[in-house]
């Protein structure tokens, strides 16, 4: 089936099942492979959208669920330069378990998008 995807500001149409898990699209269809596939039951977060201003685990989100609607990345935080998650990861990266280090700049971005909205900015080096 075709779906219409809004993702990160480019609308793409897609040839996919209706049930096909979100990520799936993203990284196997549309070449985005900044969100994570983890534990598949929407706990972990690494693979967190956000997903018209909400994050979403988007394990547990079905392609046509999303139809139209505004989808956001890791890839889609900024046009031009690097977003601060981003250039965290980019540095000397920071101490973490194997279980916590895919999803944390999934998260660590979400934290930036919601801190920002409310006319806060919190910087990656205050966390």
């Amino acid at each position: 089936m075709a779906f219409k995807l809004n993702v990160n500001k480019q609308l793409r149409t897609i040839d996919a099942p209706a049930e096909m898990p979100l990520p799936w699209a993203l990284r196997d269809l549309l070449g985005l492979k900044g969100t994570k596939y983890g534990c598949g039951i929407g706990v972990c977060g690494a693979c967190t959208v956000i997903v018209e201003g909400r994050a979403v685990r988007s394990c547990m989100t079905r392609v046509s669920t999303v139809e139209n609607q505004s989808i956001t990345t890791i890839e889609g935080l900024v046009d031009t330069e690097i977003h601060p998650v981003q250039q965290a990861w980019e540095e000397p990266p920071p101490t973490l378990c194997g279980t916590g280090k895919p999803e944390t700049p999934s998260l660590l971005s979400l934290l930036l998008v919601i801190d920002q909205s409310s006319g806060h900015f919190l910087s990656h080096r205050s966390l």
